[in-house]
């Protein structure tokens, strides 16, 4: 009688564990919003190369390789994400922009469309290609 208790503790406990584990190694956050589409996009990428792409409300899960990670943070890297300022915004008569937010190493940068430092162009870009090539309704699959 005492055996289905101790299984279901330890699945609690694996599961719980897991999770916590899993969100901890949050390694890359990015959200792409407004436009004239009304964007509401976000990816969370964990340091296994794990994540989850959120668009319409729906989520789905999605993987990319050890090398795919390291050159993404590369990229991130690369443009002296540590220096750069936290906010650049497009001028106040430009309409129908999207904002992108990137929060990598605890550190959040978030920038408008005509506002983009180049130095972060390429990485917003390979963020923006992670969203896209995942269609809704896309299981998960190495990209």
């Amino acid at each position: 009688m005492r055996f289905p208790h101790i299984v279901l503790l330890l699945v609690i406990m694996l599961l719980t564990g897991c999770s916590a584990a899993h969100s901890s190694n949050t390694i890359i956050e990015y959200q792409r919003t407004g436009g004239f589409l009304n964007r509401e996009d976000r990816l969370v990428l964990h340091a296994d190369g794990h994540g989850v792409i959120t668009q319409a409300g729906q989520q789905r899960p999605m993987v990319l390789t050890p090398d795919e990670l390291q050159h993404l943070v590369g990229m991130i890297e690369a443009a002296g994400f540590r220096q750069l300022r936290q906010a650049y915004r497009a001028p106040a008569s430009a309409t129908d922009l999207v904002t992108y937010q990137i929060i990598y190493d605890g550190y959040r940068v978030s920038v408008m469309d005509t506002a983009i430092p180049v130095v972060l162009q390429s990485a917003i870009d390979s963020l923006n290609t992670i969203i896209d090539s995942l269609p809704l309704g896309a299981e998960t699959q190495q990209l």
